[in-house]
């Protein structure tokens, strides 16, 4: 009877205890799938808007005014989204990656503060006063900030890769470092990187209207003058003109004084 009894109860599914410690642990793996590893978290960098008349679309023509053709050569704002939650400062390398024989460094920017998420239109070059430093473009280490596309004439579409590092750590860079040596101190401290790509062309009549303005030429001494010799005031000590004739004096007369003329 006692067997038939515990014959007639349904028996207990093996994965009872597992499901409800599972239901348990449903608002946690909720909570987590809600959060997001810092690396995960997209970072995009964006340039104004051209409705406004700033800034330049992702593979757009970059305006005139932020190129050395004709325009004022200022740096294009930009804006970048919050990135890895862990980052503790952000840096910004600009570069010509179709320039011959190797690329151009067209700016570099860096130690920007984690709390920045923009860069406003035509940053200066490096000042004791700035949140970031400043390292120098090709055109020379003293050549501190951004300077605007200048491809050669007939090369072409150039691509100019502005890249935004997050790093992880406050590295306390020295300014003036260029792109060598910033992408050494980076090693190991970027958790995301972007880029923003723009285009450029020199235009057909580039040099119709622009110039490299010249070195300052040295200014040449006057050449010296020297003074006219003084107007003599004895009348005799100067020839007549009807004295020197019109040409050399004549070879003198040969002729004895004493000789018979010729008949």
């Amino acid at each position: 009877m006692h067997h038939l009894l515990n014959s007639k109860r349904s028996p207990r599914p093996i994965w009872h205890g597992q499901s409800l410690r599972l239901f348990a642990l449903l608002p946690l793996l909720a909570w987590t799938g809600c959060q997001r590893t810092p690396q995960d978290v997209p970072l995009v960098l964006t340039s104004g808007s051209r409705i406004e008349g700033e800034g330049f679309y992702h593979l757009d023509r970059i305006p005139v005014r932020y190129t050395v053709s004709n325009g004022a050569n200022l740096s294009p704002p930009l804006e970048w989204t919050t990135g890895p939650g862990a980052t503790q400062e952000w840096a910004l390398v600009c570069v010509d990656v179709d320039a011959q024989p190797e690329p151009l460094v067209h700016w570099i920017i860096y130690g920007i503060p984690a709390d920045m998420r923009s860069l406003p239109e035509g940053v200066d070059g490096y000042g004791p006063d700035d949140p970031y430093l400043q390292g120098p473009n090709s055109w020379g280490p003293a050549q501190l900030g951004y300077r605007g596309p200048i491809p050669p004439a007939g090369s072409g579409v150039h691509r100019y890769h502005f890249t935004l590092y997050a790093l992880d750590a406050r590295l306390n860079l020295e300014p003036g470092l260029n792109r060598r040596e910033l992408l050494a101190a980076m090693d190991g401290h970027i958790l995301a990187q972007t880029t923003l790509i723009g285009k450029f062309e020199r235009p057909a009549g580039w040099d119709d209207y622009y110039h490299e303005p010249p070195p300052p030429a040295a200014q040449a001494p006057a050449p010296s003058v020297e003074p006219a010799p003084p107007e003599p005031n004895d009348s005799a000590a100067v020839a007549s003109s009807h004295d020197r004739g019109p040409g050399p004096p004549e070879p003198p007369d040969d002729t004895p004084a004493n000789s018979p003329a010729t008949p």
